[in-house]
């Protein structure tokens, strides 16, 4: 299945591409899913009349993770403005405990971050070694706060592109002696 962004719906009409029935385009201006008929442009998951009079519903199969994992490999890095205030975020989400997790399932990856108070070592704040880790495995491509208070980081490895998530760890960490 093909699927790629667009700004516009109106971007889709007036392309001089030839899409294949079944390609799947996200606009940017909506932010809604529209599948290729054949002849038009369909919003996914709204009915429309066929020629035989039969009511079609547009259903893609595919959910949210897998729609933007193939929108994501298609961008290009963030820029250095869109990087600053990723860095901003961590750095506001850095004041409110001491360990923190960088986790992507699908790529197997699980960091765990203890920021010292006061550093111990300097090795940089939080945002830092997170950018830089994250630059190190691949091209950050784009980002966001969720509504859980963690920070979606998307990054294109290899080919692929993987959804990372960095959030507080405090109560997954047990201390002993």
């Amino acid at each position: 299945m093909n699927v790629f962004y667009t700004n516009t719906i109106g971007e889709l009409y007036n392309s001089p591409r030839k899409f294949e029935e079944g390609t799947i385009a996200i606009s940017g201006e909506d932010q809604k899913q529209y599948c290729y008929t054949g002849n038009e442009w369909v919003m996914v998951g709204t009915t429309t009349n066929n020629l035989s009079d039969n009511s079609t519903t547009f259903q893609t199969g595919m959910n949210l993770y897998d729609f933007n994992k193939n929108i994501m490999i298609q961008m290009d890095p963030i820029n250095e403005e869109e990087l600053n205030k990723l860095m901003s975020s961590i750095n506001e989400m850095s004041e409110y405990g001491m360990y923190y997790m960088l986790l992507c399932k699908d790529y197997n990856y699980y960091t765990i971050f203890h920021k010292n108070t006061p550093p111990i070592i300097s090795t940089g704040s939080l945002a830092s070694m997170v950018i830089i880790l994250c630059q190190e495995l691949g091209s950050i491509v784009g980002w966001e706060k969720n509504n859980n208070g963690a920070i979606e980081i998307w990054i294109n490895i290899s080919n692929e592109s993987y959804c990372f998530y960095l959030f507080q760890y405090d109560a997954g960490i047990v201390e002993c002696n």
